[in-house]
């Protein structure tokens, strides 16, 4: 059965398929360029352990199918790493819009796949779709509600390096789901042990948040809480105190 345990979804077993998402809310005109999904550790990958990204836009009532990736196979050097699976192409996201961000599995005895999970999801925000009926008497293709919140995200246009030391001086930092209503997942992955600041500030650079933290083992994964905030775009900045190393992520709040 493709159950929730331990902090993570089966999208793939010897039953059959499941296609794992998540809704987010356009608040901008911007292009979607992949998804990503983070791999939990107890998967076995392998050349059977495939999965396939698909992005939906809502509109009344359905969610429409508007792109996927490729067929991307897991391998065992991608468990417990956030893989991305670019679409085929570029999409245009409209603000005002819903969209259904999911990762899909596929029926195997032996490559099996999970995705991580964080977090509570607010009401009917989350959803697995049982293709083969596992699940229970929904039967085929039955959309279920779920409460804990898959590690998928979608990803906007490209990075653009502007130099050398830009690029060796960036934190790796996560941040899921993003919009959020005010309650995300902050993760640190291989970095340096050292004192982290972490900071946040509304669009006319005003500081609501700050805190430093240690990081001693290179990872680090931390709830932030700032539902208490009015909703709207906030800038959340993470500083390595020792190497200055530091990223900056826009979070959207609503």
């Amino acid at each position: 059965m493709g159950v929730a345990a331990n902090g993570r979804w089966q999208v793939g077993n010897n039953c059959g398929g499941y296609i794992l998402s998540n809704l987010f809310d356009a608040y901008a005109n911007q292009q979607a360029t992949s998804i990503s999904a983070f791999i939990h550790n107890i998967s076995a990958g392998g050349p059977n352990a495939e999965i396939k990204a698909h992005l939906y836009e809502f509109n009344a009532p359905n969610f429409d199918l508007v792109e996927s990736s490729d067929f991307v196979v897991i391998n065992n050097s991608d468990k417990n790493t956030w893989k991305a699976l670019p679409l085929l192409n570029p999409f245009q996201l409209t603000a005002g819009k819903v969209y259904r961000v999911g990762v899909e599995g596929f029926q195997s005895s032996t490559d099996t796949i999970f995705i991580a999970t964080s977090g509570t999801s607010p009401n009917f925000t989350s959803h697995i779709l049982d293709k083969q009926g596992c699940l229970g008497a929904g039967g085929t293709f039955t959309n279920y509600y779920i409460t804990n919140t898959p590690m998928i995200r979608l990803n906007f246009g490209t990075s653009l390096i502007t130099s050398l030391k830009e690029t060796l001086n960036a934190v790796n930092m996560h941040v899921y789901p993003n919009p959020n209503t005010g309650e995300f997942n902050l993760q640190l992955a291989n970095e340096k042990s050292g004192t982290y600041l972490i900071s946040v500030s509304n669009l006319i650079g005003q500081q609501v948040y700050s805190e430093r933290i240690a990081v001693t083992d290179g990872n680090m994964r931390k709830t932030m809480n700032l539902s208490g905030y009015e909703n709207g775009v906030y800038m959340l900045t993470v500083t390595n105190e020792n190497s200055k190393a530091k990223t900056v992520r826009k979070i959207v709040i609503y």
